[in-house]
C-alpha cells in the first residue's frame, strides 16, 4: 500500500478493502453536505457500492494513470485529494479533493494537495496541474488561490450536477510557477528541460 506521512497529524494513503466501511460511514454521514459538488456521491449507496471503485483506484494507481489518496488526520479517514487520470503526452493532470465538515479550517486541505503538488512536480515529471472548482464553491476556490495557482478562465455550464448544471472556475499551476513560489532565489526553473 502507499502512504506517505506529511507530518505529525496527517496522512495520506491509498485505500484499501478494508478502508470500505469508515469510507462509507464518513461518505454517508457527510453525504448532504459533499453532495453539492462531489458528482458521484450518489452513485455509492451502500458499503458494497465502494469495493468496485477501491479496486479501480488501485488499478489506476498501479498502472500509473492516476492517484486517489484518502487523507487520515490525527489516524481518523475525514476526506480525499486525488490527481485525476494523467496526461502523460503533455505531461498534466486535474487535481480534485474533499474534506468532511469538522476538519475545514484547519490547513489539511491545503497541506495535502501541497503534498500532492510535490509530488506531481518532483516525482511524476509534470509540468501542469489544474484545478476546475465549481463557482459557488468559495472553499475549493480559496485552497486553489492559497497554493499558488492561477485563475485561468470561467466554464459556463461546465458540469450536469444533480438535476443542474454548474458552472467552473479553471485554476492551473506549472512546475515552473511552483518552483518560483517554492525557491524564490533558483536561477532555472525548468527541470524537465
Amino acid at each position: 500500500m502507499f502512504q506517505f506521512r506529511i507530518n505529525e497529524n496527517i496522512d495520506l494513503k491509498m485505500l484499501e478493502m478494508n478502508d470500505v466501511p469508515t469510507l462509507f460511514t464518513v461518505i454517508n454521514n457527510e453525504r448532504n453536505e459533499l453532495r453539492e459538488y462531489v458528482p458521484w456521491i450518489d452513485h455509492f449507496q451502500s458499503e458494497s457500492d465502494f469495493y468496485p471503485i477501491i479496486e479501480i483506484w488501485n488499478e489506476q494507481f498501479k498502472m500509473n494513470m492516476g492517484m486517489q489518496m484518502g487523507i487520515f488526520y490525527k489516524n481518523k479517514f475525514v476526506g480525499m485529494v486525488e490527481f485525476h487520470k494523467y496526461d502523460w503526452r503533455n505531461k498534466s493532470t486535474s487535481m480534485g479533493y474533499w474534506l468532511v465538515s469538522s476538519a475545514r479550517g484547519k490547513g489539511i486541505m491545503t497541506t495535502c494537495c501541497r503534498a500532492l503538488i510535490d509530488y506531481g512536480f518532483n516525482v511524476l515529471g509534470l509540468n501542469r496541474i489544474e484545478i476546475r472548482a465549481a463557482s459557488q464553491n468559495d472553499s475549493s476556490k480559496a485552497v486553489a488561490r492559497r497554493l499558488g495557482f492561477i485563475h485561468e478562465g470561467h466554464i459556463r455550464s461546465a458540469e450536469w450536477l444533480h438535476g443542474r448544471y454548474v458552472d467552473h472556475d479553471l485554476y492551473g499551476l506549472l512546475q515552473s510557477d511552483w518552483y518560483k513560489r517554492k525557491y524564490p532565489n533558483l536561477v532555472s526553473y525548468d527541470l524537465n528541460g
